[in-house]
């Protein structure tokens, strides 16, 4: 919070002249004169409030001019759609990278490999329960409880295991 003075409450803003009582003090008293100066003058300095906000994917959060803030909840039916809707995405995405697979599955009988055909189900489960969990909730308590748990695709998984066998195996070869 800014210098303020205490008679009146008026702030006072740094680095610009002002007035107090009839007496003019130039734009760099703040920061120059003593304490001692200030306090005589009725200059005084108030901390800021702890700004608590809300999570703002959930809550509209505003700062009144003393610094105080208020969350107000957003609209829980507006929130259930958005995030169905992100998860409906996210969910196209992840399976975007295989659906080549199911193409040529369908047009070439080639199969899709068993770990594509389980990843490809995962993700599918894991949006119905999702969508199932964000529609069933009553309020944003009941939005923000819900984790998402994404699976892990063949070949990031794949990279995933080398990168940690390589990890542990330069720690064992370093001893």
């Amino acid at each position: 919070m800014p210098y303020y003075i205490e008679q009146t409450g008026q702030t006072l803003p740094l680095d610009k002249a002002f007035s107090v009582n009839g007496i003019s003090y130039p734009a760099t008293y703040l920061r120059l004169a003593s304490q001692e100066d200030k306090d005589a003058a009725g200059i005084a300095w108030k901390d800021a409030p702890e700004r608590k906000f809300k999570d703002s994917r959930y809550y509209d959060n505003h700062v009144a001019p003393d610094g105080t803030v208020t969350s107000t909840p957003k609209d829980v039916e507006q929130l259930k759609a958005n995030r169905v809707g992100e998860v409906k995405q996210t969910a196209g995405t992840l399976l975007a990278g295989s659906d080549w697979m199911v193409i040529a599955e369908m047009e070439r009988e080639r199969p899709v490999a068993d770990d594509w055909a389980e990843y490809r189900t995962a993700v599918i489960a894991e949006c119905d329960r999702l969508e199932a969990a964000y529609n069933a909730a009553k309020d944003i308590d009941g939005l923000m409880a819900v984790q998402q748990g994404w699976p892990e695709n063949p070949d990031e998984k794949k990279n995933r295991e080398a990168m940690e066998l390589e990890a542990k195996e330069s720690e064992g070869g370093d001893s």
